[in-house]
């Protein structure tokens, strides 16, 4: 009985394995088939793949060692297990895909050239900063970690050295130390400082006499400082220390301190920095009398820089020459029918003369310029003004393309486009439409055919005639012309035949002046007589008074017969 019990307790024991290994099978696969699938997105992909396939065999073989209970299978488990956990303490190194990594600190030229060799389209702005030097990167718009691949466009803010023109508050340095003020000027970045030093009897010698400036400035303010050189007895030969390399500041600075005059002249160098010094006359541990000797500063003009052939060079070649002449670069692509990536063009020619931080724009072939297929005419036109092509446009009627859409171009499709190509569009303008005759027909009839051609009809009334009232007696296009959808039609429509009317001009409707009879007038006859025209004019008389109908006029007192579509003339005596 008891070993019964033991063995339904075995069997339950081995179900419940059987259903949990089952679960973990599954579990891995489906954790399998989402890490492959996404593998490409990650660094280490190569890693991820081989990883889940393992844990996928992994699960395989412990299900099928609680079904089958063979030892050989567990064996297999156990190497398979092992071999997992040895893959995910990284012994074996794997390839992973490059990322972008992290440019700040760089120089925006060497990444210029690093981003067109990865087909990586680059812009970047300027921005002042205190902490990196002049054209290196300080922001990336794109996360280190991302995939090179996916990388298509970057955008960086570069630094241009420090803000100039940033507020400072000014001490007063008089009576301080000279040095005092240098670490200041040093520690801000002032770049407009003067300072002089002249003989003082009472002032010890480094010590600020006076100052032009102080409180709230800017780093560029004019800031002159005047410092005591002491006494005459200070004026003593010294041996020349070495100036070269030094900022004209700095040399200035020293020669000043030591009471000696100095002359400056410029030269070209291929090693000193420009506004720095190349040598001096006398040299360096020579002595020099101050109250008699003059020293001569050469300082340098920067490099003579000759533009080669750029035309001729790789780009490899043409960021080589740049960085070494601390030039600045850009890279253009633009159609032309030279191969993808030719260099057909440069913003400087060879042997042109050019100083260091000049910006080298260099344009690259992005092979033929075709023709394309275009959805619209506006496509087209957007297409043609990127690339400043020439083309007119004809319109021409159209039943199976709609109005205002490119019916074919002038060139077909695939055509390689260059500047001397000209482009003729053809615009369907619609289906044609025939303009019926519409003399004789009402105004209702006239407008429901308008309508079902596409046309447009405004209307105007041409007279009184004998002709009835509404019906057309002429067009301004005539019938037969083609027109396009929504061309408009002008027609002249009857008034109808003209009636006659018979009123009566009392006297009481004169008023004292003229042109209070006039509005009386105006108002009694275009009621009485509607359709009719009246002009009113006003003249003096010998006879009657201001406001009659004058004796010359054309139209009298009494009894009054007028016709619709006629004009008549009163006189008024005024």
């Amino acid at each position: 009985m008891e070993k019964r019990v033991d063995r339904k307790i075995k069997k339950d024991n081995n179900i419940v394995a059987i259903i949990l290994s089952t679960i973990l099978l599954i579990i891995s696969i489906c954790y399998g088939i989402i890490s492959i699938k996404d593998m490409n997105n990650h660094i280490n992909n190569t890693f991820i793949l081989i990883n889940s396939i393992m844990i996928m065999i992994s699960s395989l073989f412990i299900s099928l060692s609680f079904i089958f209970r063979k030892k050989l299978l567990n064996i297999f488990t156990l190497l398979i297990l092992i071999s997992l956990v040895g893959l995910n303490l990284n012994i074996i190194k794997f390839p992973t895909q490059e990322i972008l990594g992290n440019k700040v600190g760089l120089n925006i030229n060497e990444v210029v050239l690093w981003a067109d060799k990865n087909n990586i389209d680059v812009t970047y702005d300027y921005e002042n900063s205190d902490l990196y030097k002049v054209d290196e990167i300080m922001i990336q718009d794109t996360l280190y970690d991302t995939l090179l691949r996916n990388v298509k466009k970057l955008h960086f803010i570069v630094s241009s050295g420090p803000n100039t023109n940033k507020g400072i508050l000014l001490t007063n340095y008089v009576g301080s130390s000279i040095e005092e003020f240098l670490k200041f000027m040093n520690d801000n970045y002032l770049t407009n400082v003067t300072i002089n030093y002249e003989l003082n009897d009472t002032i010890d010698k480094d010590i600020v006499i006076a100052q032009n400036l102080t409180g709230a400035a800017f780093r560029n303010s004019n800031i002159v400082l005047t410092v005591s050189l002491g006494t005459s007895d200070n004026l003593v030969p010294v041996a020349l220390e070495s100036m070269k390399k030094k900022t004209l500041f700095e040399a200035t600075l020293y020669l000043k301190r030591n009471g000696i005059k100095y002359d400056l002249k410029y030269e070209y160098s291929d090693d000193i920095p420009e506004g720095n010094v190349i040598s001096h006359s006398p040299n360096t541990n020579e002595t020099v009398d101050p109250k008699t000797d003059t020293v001569t500063l050469i300082l340098s003009k920067g490099k003579k820089i000759i533009v080669p052939n750029l035309l001729e060079m790789s780009k490899d070649k043409i960021v080589e020459w740049v960085l070494a002449n601390e030039l600045k670069i850009e890279f253009n692509e633009k159609y032309h029918d030279s191969n993808i990536g030719k260099i057909i063009g440069a913003n400087y020619k060879e042997n042109d003369v050019i100083a260091s931080g000049t910006k080298i724009i260099i344009t690259t072939s992005k092979g033929p310029l075709k023709l394309e297929k275009y959805n619209s005419l506006q496509e087209f036109k957007d297409w043609a003004d990127t690339y400043d092509i020439t083309y007119s446009t004809l319109y021409e009627f159209s039943s199976s393309v709609a109005k205002g859409n490119i019916i074919k171009l002038s060139h077909p499709e695939g055509t390689v486009i260059d500047e001397s190509t000209s482009i003729i569009v053809y615009i369907s303008q619609g289906k044609a439409i025939t303009v019926p005759n519409f003399v004789g027909k009402s105004k209702s009839n006239i407008t429901s055919t308008c309508n079902s051609l596409g046309i447009k009809c405004s209307f105007n009334y041409s007279g009184y005639s004998s002709t009835a009232k509404d019906i057309a007696t002429k067009q301004n296009i005539k019938s037969g012309t083609t027109v396009v959808s929504g061309a408009v039609v002008t027609i002249s429509l009857s008034s109808g035949p003209a009636k006659t009317f018979t009123t009566y001009i009392s006297s009481d409707w004169f008023g004292t002046t003229a042109d209070a009879t006039i509005n009386t007038l105006r108002s009694k006859l275009t009621a009485a007589c509607p359709g009719v025209t009246f002009k009113f004019n006003k003249g003096s008389s010998d006879i009657g008074f201001a406001g009659q109908i004058h004796p010359s006029s054309p139209t009298k007192a009494g009894n009054f017969s007028c016709t619709q579509g006629k004009t008549y003339t009163f006189l008024i005596i005024n």
